[in-house]
């Protein structure tokens, strides 16, 4: 584990047992920020880190953005003024400003939906510690709805996810959609809605069934194809018959694969930070942990 600038109350421990602070968000420095370019990990200077981010490099998050128990993977993106809590983003995904994923689930069938009446309060500073959870937090651990983004996709500015909803690999979230139900791979979606079965709002797919199927048999996405350009190789970006005949004959041979060198990171203060080495199907938790989702001194 890497620790920028310990502290003798904060000892360096194994991942699996780290603490994580419950923090509504913290904004590095910018010493802490240039120390985490050398591990993959580019923040401008306003982006804000909650609870921890767990990450294989490069990973880029811009301006004004607040991720918080996030999972996001090699060559992609995150723009401004985005909101990401929990979930999964997969490789070479483009994610525009704007977009808000892992929204907060209210238990609607209580008495109130306020969160006044629950341990995770905002108003902890008037009243203190309440020693409750709601029926949703103790069956899904979470307070906030989870999504899965897949590979190579691109999501409009001023989208909406909301639910447990699955982005398939190489979709396009057109700009202003809300997205309710999951979205098959290569689709592009404008509107509301989603799934198989919407027609509305599935404008159509970026290739062929035939074509579809091979880039998903391939996923090219576990190449490192940046570093292959950059060193002065050409690809058929342009040609997709091209890119799958390149894919499937050629690049087991000339391209590098992206490393698994995936990382947790957890905020302790804007000039401090811990970052574990993991591997990549560590569970990061819930946001609400197990001590207080069953024990039988907590109420509903």
């Amino acid at each position: 584990m890497t620790m920028f600038r310990p502290r003798p109350s904060q000892p360096q421990t194994a991942a699996a047992e780290i603490r994580y602070p419950q923090s509504n968000g913290v904004v590095f420095g910018p010493i802490l920020r240039q120390k985490l370019l050398a591990y993959g990990l580019r923040l401008d200077p306003d982006v804000q880190i909650s609870r921890n981010l767990k990450y294989n490099g490069p990973v880029s998050l811009m301006r004004n953005t607040l991720a918080a128990h996030l999972s996001i993977d090699a060559y992609s993106y995150i723009s401004h003024d985005s909101l990401f809590v929990l979930g999964s983003i997969g490789r070479y995904s483009c994610i525009a400003h704007y977009v808000e994923c892992g929204l907060g689930i209210h238990d609607i069938h209580c008495a109130t939906m306020s969160n006044a009446v629950c341990h995770s309060t905002s108003f902890a500073f008037h009243t203190g510690p309440i020693n409750r959870i709601t029926a949703v937090e103790r069956e899904r651990g979470e307070i906030v709805n989870n999504a899965t983004i897949g590979n190579d996709v691109w999501i409009g500015a001023h989208v909406l996810i909301l639910g447990d909803v699955k982005i398939g690999d190489g979709a396009v979230i057109g700009a202003g959609s809300i997205i309710t139900q999951d979205v098959p791979p290569y689709a592009i979606v404008a509107g509301a809605g989603g799934g198989k079965n919407s027609e509305r709002i599935i404008k159509g797919y970026r290739f062929t069934d035939e074509q579809i199927s091979d880039l998903l048999e391939l996923q090219w996405w576990q190449y490192d194809v940046p570093q292959y350009l950059a060193a002065g190789h050409k690809l058929p970006l342009d040609d997709i018959k091209g890119f799958i005949s390149f894919m499937r004959h050629e690049a087991p041979e000339v391209l590098p694969k992206i490393p698994l060198n995936w990382r947790l990171l957890i905020p302790q203060d804007a000039q401090t930070a811990q970052l574990a080495p993991i591997s990549p199907d560590y569970e990061i938790g819930p946001f609400i942990p197990d001590e207080l989702r069953f024990n039988p001194n907590v109420s509903f």
